[in-house]
């Protein structure tokens, strides 16, 4: 088959191969779609340009990491073109087996050195308006930016349902109002009326600003600090309830929305000693 016949071929292929993943945020779907098309190029450059995925053999997924540390691509980079490509591969075609990362030698990154200083305490930021922002963080998980959005309406029933538009990973989420510290801040929150009204993107990069100059004087100077000490929080709640560690760690990462534990490791990591 001449050249342009098989890359007429693979791109067809592919984009059947991606009408069966479409799932997830639009980003992720065009990430997919630039990582499978970025392939061909690449398998063209390397000289085995197949006709389709599932001719994606042991040493072609080699020759391509071969390829890709030569450009310069990061472990960590090549390791999640890979997981697209598995992903992919694992819906149209199922029967093709795509080598680890461990036996394509790709080792992880280490853990981050995290620096979170020891929790203080709400009570102790003098603005009301930011010590409620940080509450948020502290009972519930949220980022900074994620709160700074945040409106009342998005308590609804016994949970705190965060839509994707204002979600740092662009994913719904929620999380259940447990405890009674929880209950009290809902209840706050609902009848605040800083948490009534709409915002705009103006609005939420000066409140950012302000956030600093509270928080700094107190050594506060990472955005999510209180939604670092959550997690230590949760864990240690979930784990002393009686919840198996896997099961801990999923709870953790369907409320916080990290896809995997390893951020969530690191954290724990840094305050363990907390």
């Amino acid at each position: 088959m001449a050249t342009i016949g098989r890359i007429k071929s693979l791109q067809l292929d592919i984009a059947l191969a991606l009408k069966k993943v479409a799932k997830g945020t639009p980003q992720y779907y065009r990430m997919r779609r630039y990582i499978l098309a970025t392939l061909i190029t690449d398998l063209k450059v390397i000289n085995h340009l197949i006709p389709r995925l599932n001719g994606l053999r042991e040493d072609i997924v080699k020759k391509l990491v071969t390829l890709w540390l030569k450009r310069g691509n990061s472990s960590k980079t090549i390791q999640s073109k890979l997981s697209i490509v598995r992903g992919v591969c694992q819906a149209h075609c199922p029967e093709l087996v795509i080598p680890s990362n461990r036996e394509l030698n790709l080792s992880r990154p280490p853990l981050k050195k995290l620096k979170i200083p020891v929790l203080v305490p709400l009570e102790q930021i003098s603005n009301p308006a930011i010590r409620q922002y940080c509450a948020l963080q502290h009972e519930f998980g949220l980022t900074q930016q994620e709160e700074l959005w945040f409106r009342g309406y998005m308590f609804q029933a016994n949970e705190l349902r965060l839509p994707r538009q204002i979600a740092y990973n662009h994913r719904d989420r929620a999380v259940a109002v447990e405890t009674e510290q929880q209950q009290h801040l809902r209840q706050d929150i609902l009848t605040a009326a800083a948490f009534a009204k709409p915002r705009c993107a103006v609005q939420v990069k000066a409140q950012a600003k302000l956030f600093s100059d509270v928080l700094k004087p107190l050594g506060i100077t990472q955005p999510n600090y209180y939604r670092y000490h959550y997690i230590k929080t949760r864990y240690d709640a979930l784990h002393q309830s009686g919840h198996k560690p896997r099961d801990v760690f999923q709870q953790l990462r369907r409320e916080t929305g990290y896809q995997s534990n390893r951020p969530l490791r690191e954290i724990l990591q840094c305050l363990k000693n907390f």
